[in-house]
């Protein structure tokens, strides 16, 4: 896997969002070309196919939203997404990162947790597009 600059055409070649088709509703209404301009992001791309996309939506500056979506092909990657992330997450100056996780979404709780978030709130009902319910997660500096 190599690590490119996260575009806005990128959420187009991740059509195939497997378990997270849910977060179709976040990006439907979007001109891709404003998601790059909402803060730090990358792609992650296997033999010129995107596998998957993760970044930060700036609030201000000490505070910031961690998103990240995959394509079915980023199962077998892993290990080195998860490296990537982190990697990433490291590297942020920003003093708190937010992650808002399907409660239901029990791999996605774990993967949370192993990149160093701490649950602050356990659930906020309704809280997604389509009205799952949703956990927060922060990394606080």
């Amino acid at each position: 896997m190599i690590i490119i600059p996260f575009r806005g055409r990128h959420i187009d070649a991740l059509a195939d969002l497997s378990g997270q088709a849910w977060m179709a509703a976040h990006f439907e209404d979007q001109d891709p070309r404003e998601l790059e301009g909402l803060g730090p992001a990358f792609s992650g791309a296997v033999g010129g196919d995107i596998i998957g996309s993760a970044g930060l939506i700036v609030c201000h500056p000490q505070r910031a939203i961690a998103w990240a979506v995959f394509s079915r092909a980023s199962g077998r990657h892993f290990a080195a997404i998860h490296r990537a992330v982190r990697r990433f997450l490291d590297e942020q100056e920003i003093a708190r990162i937010e992650a808002h996780v399907d409660c239901e979404f029990s791999a996605a709780l774990r993967w949370v947790a192993a990149l160093g978030f701490t649950q602050e709130i356990d659930c906020m009902e309704k809280f997604m597009p389509d009205g799952r319910a949703a956990a927060m997660w922060v990394r606080v500096r």
